[in-house]
């Protein structure tokens, strides 16, 4: 019953970003906050987010962990691992392009650049502060 209520609330939330969820590949720590899901797609209408001339072939998520914090739900972040991430792209046909010329084209692959390094360099800078916090905490 509560894992019905928890894939409720993922569909209406994450609903748009994946398909394939269903109780089988979900599994809920009630009492940790660790949420799992195991083998799932990316909804191919997200590749559209981008505005770039790509649909997407295929997809797989091989898992993908949430650590809610049920008690403090407001006061703490809930936290997204993503393990396995699989995707095949084909181009669009040139005439569905909705770019007028080549620069612009490469002014927004730029921009989408830019971002997966942006977000590199937060999940590296986030990986070097669990590392020092994990040295610093020692043996008792």
């Amino acid at each position: 019953m509560f894992e019905s209520l928890i894939k409720s609330i993922l569909d209406k939330v994450a609903g748009e970003y994946i398909q394939g969820l269903n109780t089988d590949n979900l599994s809920i720590g009630i009492f940790s906050g660790d949420v799992k899901i195991e083998n799932v797609s990316l909804n191919p209408s997200i590749i559209d987010l981008l505005e770039l001339p790509l649909t997407l072939r295929f997809s797989k998520i091989c898992k993908l962990e949430l650590k809610v914090p049920f008690k403090n739900l407001g006061s703490k972040p809930v936290e997204v691992f993503l393990d396995g991430l699989y995707v095949i792209l084909n181009p669009k046909a040139q005439s569905e392009w909705s770019f007028k010329d080549y620069k612009e084209l490469k002014a927004k692959l730029g921009s989408v650049e830019a971002f997966a390094a942006e977000c590199l360099q937060k999940i590296a800078a986030k990986q070097q502060e669990k590392a020092k916090s994990s040295d610093d905490a020692g043996y008792i």
